[in-house]
């Protein structure tokens, strides 16, 4: 398996108190280590949920030819592979591409990452920076999820805590699962969210499957930009991180 890396994000521009506003507009940077790792945008478009991948830029790392994105379909299927390609590198049109050799670029509203879905990142560049411009998600990032395996992501500017996280739907919420990947590339951790109905536990997320071992508080954060699979047998999750700005 390729080595996998989180990094943390930095929101350009917005001081602490930058979040006392009701509509936070500017630009959002996740920075990405050479190999693998999995990344969503920090920030919305204006008056859209989501974001469109043409619109993210990548900046960093000479030419650029081998940054590839991998996409999973709401159904947990692998549903595309895109390059960013330069014109110094490729000599094509600076942006994204479905192919490596730049013959057919990713049109505009082509493919739309949906609020918190997640994307593997491929390259062999350790100082890529992806921006991102729109506005800070107001009220809390709600996260629909599909039955089956995918990759959700924290959506914000700020750090989130696992145990702020909640699951609703599916009876029970027995067998949600969420992997996490440490910051130097190795599968770290393996969490469950119970409920006192399905596993007779206090209702939140533990370390194991039968409830014997809560996450505490600390125990898991996820920075901006970085995100965790999820497995689940249910099809009609949504998870919740509380509200930056109502």
């Amino acid at each position: 398996m390729k080595k996998l890396i989180f990094a943390a994000a930095a929101v350009a521009g917005m001081g602490a108190f930058a979040l006392e506003s009701a509509n936070v507009v500017g630009y959002g940077e996740v920075e990405a280590a050479a190999g693998s790792s999995m990344k969503t945008p920090i920030f919305e478009k204006v008056a859209d949920e989501g974001y469109d991948l043409s619109a993210i830029e990548v900046v960093g790392g000479e030419g650029i030819g081998d940054v590839c994105a991998q996409t999973i379909s709401a159904e947990g299927d692998w549903d595309g592979e895109y390059y960013y390609l330069t014109e110094d590198g490729a000599g094509v049109a600076t942006g994204w591409y479905k192919d490596a050799t730049g013959e057919e670029a990713v049109e505009p509203g082509e493919v739309i990452l949906p609020r918190g879905g997640a994307f593997f990142l491929n390259s062999d560049y350790n100082d890529l920076t992806l921006k991102v411009a729109g506005q800070v998600v107001k009220g809390d990032f709600v996260i629909n999820f599909a039955v089956g395996c995918g990759q959700v992501g924290n959506g914000l500017p700020v750090a989130a805590d696992l145990t702020t996280v909640t699951v609703d739907g599916g009876e029970g919420i027995g067998d949600v699962c969420a992997q996490t990947i440490s910051a130097e590339g190795e599968w770290d951790g393996e969490y469950y969210y119970l409920t006192e109905d399905g596993a007779g536990v206090d209702t939140g997320w533990y370390k194991d499957a039968t409830g014997e071992e809560p996450v505490i508080e600390g125990d898991v954060v996820l920075d901006p930009g970085t995100s965790v699979f999820l497995n689940s047998d249910y099809n009609d999750l949504t998870l919740t991180i509380p509200a930056v700005i109502e």
